[in-house]
């Protein structure tokens, strides 16, 4: 009797303090909306509240070819070969790569891509080569080596030390920009083309790498071609990829991100003093492969335990914004497909930036209405693309009867760091109750907007800043 006279007590208590949450909602809702007839609406009511939803340019991403269960993402994976691309010298097909971007933006989604010469065990490419036949007969060399790991069958590269070769590379990346720098429906580019699935390693036989020189050329290349479209490299270092406008790409994320040896990706930044980088250039990459079900399943893995490291605290030391992971939406070999769902969208909002509506002011002046704003990143990066906040208004209805995107950006609000935003707009035409909102629409038709981080919102994207009513203004 007594246990059941507690767990009575335990419910009723709880039951109050949920009346008393709601009533306290309500009554901050509606002194603000009697604060707009005295001079102007300040945003109190509107705590942050960090959003799950799939954000622009950032977050984890599938493969492009795959049939998800999760499709809570915008961005998706492709590789592609070089030999599909220029299947004779200077005769450039880019349907290949038309196709996949098409296909994926026709989702929703913008696309991350490589295009590589070698790919162990790519099912279509015979001997792992993707090299046009002109290349071998310009007098390139054939390498051959022993892959068991990726692939049943010796692989074939180029020697990636002929000038020859870097030539043609050089040239490709030249009429590549030329093509898709700027396309809008491209997120990321990562440099590819170089060593085993264009990684820019040829492990295990090292010395068959391109010099720093002929490195620095491709790099000069694509720092040349692309000024819109960021570049990725595989890794940070001073004498080659560092001196170019480049970002980074970490392809053994939680594998080898973190340690004191110089083979972890956050030592090499650091070593190569590049580690503040992301600042102004994005870090990606991809979890690596044997991890990435530890991590789904244990929402962060063990130290040191199924090759994986604390994700949460490489993400945080990276300031990573994007990673391809994807047993997280295939959600194949979990052991609870709902759970690891769950921790997959917790795992991807954690990357990159994390926008919030700290503070507004809303007044009415003479039929406008003046309207500002503060947003917070509480991310891990900035944005590094220009996305431009719109403000929405819509009647009691739902419905959207005025949108006016601002002219301020919010590219590069660094973590911990605001920036206010103010404009004027006039008041609707109709009579009614309306509703100020604020969200930041994808620069790409049908793309994924940025949906601030507050906890009121309408149709899960537009965040509430304001309410009022016209028959009250006059």
């Amino acid at each position: 009797l007594c246990g059941r006279y507690f767990l009575w007590e335990a419910f009723f208590l709880h039951f109050i303090t949920k009346i008393i949450a709601l009533l306290s909602t309500v009554a901050v809702i509606i002194s603000v909306s009697l604060a707009f007839y005295s001079g102007g609406v300040q945003n109190k009511y509107n705590p942050y509240s960090k959003t799950l939803t799939a954000q622009p340019y950032k977050g984890l991403m599938p493969f492009e070819s795959e049939t998800p269960v999760n499709d809570n993402y915008s961005m998706e994976w492709f590789y592609v070969s070089f030999s599909s691309l220029e299947p004779q010298k200077g005769v450039f097909d880019w349907s290949p790569i038309e196709k996949k971007l098409d296909e994926i933006s026709s989702r929703g989604n913008q696309a991350a891509f490589r295009v590589y010469l070698n790919y162990p065990g790519h099912e279509n490419e015979k001997d792992g080569s993707a090299v046009p036949d002109w290349v071998w007969d310009m007098g390139v060399k054939k390498m051959l080596y022993d892959d068991r790991l990726f692939a049943d069958y010796d692989c074939i590269v180029p020697d990636y030390k002929d000038d020859r070769l870097i030539d043609v590379l050089c040239d490709f990346v030249k009429h590549f920009g030329e093509k898709y720098d700027g396309d809008i429906r491209i997120a990321y580019i990562t440099a590819g083309l170089l060593g085993q699935w264009g990684e820019w390693h040829t492990y295990p036989f090292n010395d068959r790498m391109a010099s720093e020189e002929q490195q620095n050329r491709i790099f000069a290349a694509y720092d040349e071609a692309f000024d819109k479209t960021p570049i990725l490299a595989r890794y940070p270092d001073s004498k080659t990829s560092g001196n170019y406008d480049l970002g980074f790409h970490d392809d053994a994320f939680t594998h080898e991100t973190i340690g004191k040896s110089g083979v972890y990706f956050l030592t090499k930044l650091q070593k190569n003093k590049l580690d503040s980088v992301w600042k102004e250039r994005p870090i990606g990459g991809e979890i690596y492969p044997q991890a990435q079900i530890p991590i789904l399943n244990e929402n962060k893995a063990k130290k040191g335990a199924d090759y994986a490291q604390d994700y949460y605290k490489c993400v945080k030391k990276t300031h990573a914004s994007w990673m391809m992971m994807w047993s997280a939406f295939d959600l194949e070999g979990v052991n609870d497909k709902e759970q690891a769902k769950k921790t997959a969208d917790e795992l991807s909002s954690s990357l990159g930036y994390d926008y919030t509506v700290s503070k507004s002011f809303v007044k009415h002046k003479k039929g406008r209405l003046q309207i500002s704003f503060t947003v917070k990143n509480k991310g891990v990066a900035p944005l590094y693309y220009d996305m431009f906040p719109s403000v929405v208004i819509s009647d009691k209805d739902g419905n959207i009867v005025s949108e006016t995107m601002l002219a301020y950006t919010l590219k590069g609000i660094l973590p911990n760091k605001s920036r206010s935003f103010s404009t004027e707009i006039n008041l609707p035409d109709g009579d009614g109750t309306y509703t100020v909102s604020l969200y930041s629409p994808n620069p790409m038709q049908g793309g994924k907007p940025i949906v601030f981080s507050n906890r009121n919102k309408t149709d899960g994207k537009y965040c509430i800043i304001a309410e009022f009513d016209t028959d009250k203004l006059k």
